[in-house]
């Protein structure tokens, strides 16, 4: 199951993947304030028996101006896993971040297991029709990284260390711990 939010189309303009959780949104503040009982309280957050946070607070400071920035260049695509989708369409709808977006792509896991991260970013080129150029991957999770590097070897991978979650990657990668870093990766 695919989840597709299509906003603009700017078929011209190179890619930029991004992953929600620990990418854009603080998933370690969320997890803290969901408590022990956190599965429960997710449960009862999807379905509407508990009162969301102001999930806009949740996005990292920096988010808003390098999104608008990576925006006049590429075409931004938030690209994301959720076992509960439910509950991922309400946090990246209510956070506030959809109108520096282009397109929302949620995936609840692949043909061979995982994520399916790579099998969604062909499907995306391909439906597209996108012509070859340089296209980014920016994502916390290694294990991702490496399934869009196996399927995709030309897209750039930028590995999101965020100062809660620090990690290394044996991945020929670029390393950031935000998104002003990552701009600058890029060269915007």
């Amino acid at each position: 199951m695919r989840y597709a939010v299509c906003m603009r189309t700017t078929t011209a303009l190179p890619i930029v993947f991004l992953d929600f959780d620990r990418t854009v949104f603080d998933t370690s503040r969320f997890i803290e304030w969901l408590g022990d009982d956190r599965y429960a309280r997710m449960l009862s957050l999807a379905v509407g028996e508990l009162a969301p946070p102001d999930f806009r607070t949740y996005i990292y400071d920096e988010v808003w101006e390098a999104l608008s920035k990576m925006r006049k260049t590429h075409h931004l695509v938030l690209l994301t896993y959720a076992k509960m989708t439910r509950l991922q369409r309400l946090k990246i709808r209510d956070s506030g971040i959809l109108p520096y977006l282009d397109d929302v792509v949620m995936t609840t896991g692949g043909k061979h297991g995982g994520t399916g991260k790579g099998e969604a970013i062909s499907t995306y080129i391909r439906m597209r029709r996108y012509a070859p150029q340089t296209h980014w991957f920016v994502d916390d999770d290694e294990d991702n990284l490496r399934d869009v590097a196996s399927m995709h070897p030309d897209i750039q991978l930028v590995h999101m260390c965020r100062a809660d979650v620090i990690r290394s990657s044996s991945l020929p990668v670029h390393t950031v711990t935000n998104m002003f870093e990552l701009c600058q990766v890029m060269k915007i």
